[in-house]
Formats: structure tokens, C-alpha cells, sequence
């Protein structure tokens, strides 16, 4: 019979999102090349600047994703170009980020695009240490019921590791950009953060 026990816990902890990140962008399309380039990069700055009036930083603003091409209309002729400038905005106060969204959104006007939008935590430390300690838990109550089971009184640990469980923000579906300056419902809720270990137990 062996003189171990290999078991996987996992431990789970209740984490509210405090961080809303927003990809949106600018797409303008033309019938010339520095026509819809310059329209983009106008709608784009202009929902950049709306961003720093409500007091976002450089931190905060990321200028993501350009394109250039030609366009084609809905029978697939050659119908001008088209412009694409991202732009991704991390509002870090939900109780405004709603508003602001909008407002950036409506300074756009009719190039603003919004992609999608995800919730996010900032610090996940404590909700980490938490799952942490109750996967460790889960993990020593496993190796006891097995070795209950064997007759075998349960020694120390043997050997601990924690698997490997990277955070992902959480998908929030929105509607298309709005042309006004309405408020985007946001609703922040809660996200659970995971984390599972390898657990290696000697018998007594």
C-alpha cells in the first residue's frame, strides 16, 4: 500500500469588480485614403479629451488596434476606404462609469463604435489568499476521508503547490454606441475567484 496521498483542493472567494474596461474605437469610411484617416483619428481624440475632462489619466486611455482598407458595399463593389482607431478606456469609479461611458461615447458622434466592455478587479489579493487558504482546507479534508478510509492515520505534508488559474475580467454585454450622452446601465455584481492546489500527504 502506498505511503502517500495526492489529492487537488479547491477554494473559491466572492470578489466585487471595481473596474470597468471599455473597448470602443472610431471607424469612418470615405471615398478618400486622408479623408477617412483623419476623420478616425478626429473622432477618436474627441472621445479621448471628453475622457481627461471627466478626469481620466494617460494611465487610463490606450490607443489600440489601427486599420486601413478599402471598402465594399453590401453587393461587393469597391465603395471608398474605411478607417479604424481603437481606443481602450479603463473607468476605475463604477458609481460614474456608466455616465462617462456615454459621454465619451456621444463626443465621438457618428464614428463611435463600442466593441465590448468587461468588469474587472483591481486588487485580487485578498479574495486570492482566501480561495488560497480554503483550497488547502479542501485539500486536508480530502487526504483525511481517505485515509480514514484506508485505516491509516494521516502524516504531514508531503509536498504543496498551487495550480495555475489566471484571472480573466468579466464579460459584460452591452448595446451598440449610443449618438446621445444617456448614461450605459453598469450593474457590477460579483465574480469568484478560484484557486486549486496539488497536495501530497504522508500515512502514518
Amino acid at each position: 500500500m502506498s505511503d502517500r496521498i495526492d489529492v487537488t483542493g479547491t477554494g473559491t472567494a466572492e470578489v466585487r469588480p471595481d473596474q470597468l474596461v471599455a473597448r470602443l474605437g472610431a471607424e469612418t469610411v470615405g471615398p478618400d485614403v486622408s479623408g477617412v484617416l483623419a476623420a478616425a483619428e478626429a473622432g477618436s481624440r474627441a472621445m479621448a479629451d471628453a475622457a481627461r475632462a471627466k478626469g481620466l489619466g494617460d494611465a487610463d486611455l490606450r490607443t489600440e488596434g489601427m486599420s486601413l482598407g478599402q471598402h465594399f458595399d453590401h453587393q461587393g463593389q469597391p465603395s471608398g476606404y474605411r478607417a479604424w482607431l481603437g481606443l481602450t478606456v479603463s473607468l476605475r469609479d463604477l458609481r460614474t462609469a456608466g455616465a462617462v461611458l456615454g459621454e465619451v461615447l456621444a463626443a465621438g458622434g457618428d464614428a463611435a463604435r463600442m466593441l465590448d466592455v468587461s468588469l474587472a478587479v483591481s486588487d485580487r489579493s485578498a479574495a486570492t489568499h482566501a480561495a488560497r487558504e480554503a483550497a488547502v482546507a479542501d485539500a486536508r479534508a480530502q487526504a483525511q476521508h481517505l485515509a480514514a478510509l484506508a485505516e491509516r492515520p494521516l502524516g504531514g505534508v508531503r509536498r504543496l503547490s498551487t495550480v495555475s488559474s489566471p484571472g480573466h475580467p468579466v464579460a459584460y454585454a452591452m448595446a451598440a454606441a449610443s449618438r446621445t450622452s444617456a448614461a450605459v446601465p453598469v450593474e457590477a455584481g460579483e465574480t469568484t475567484v478560484t484557486v486549486s492546489v496539488h497536495a501530497r500527504f504522508d500515512l502514518g
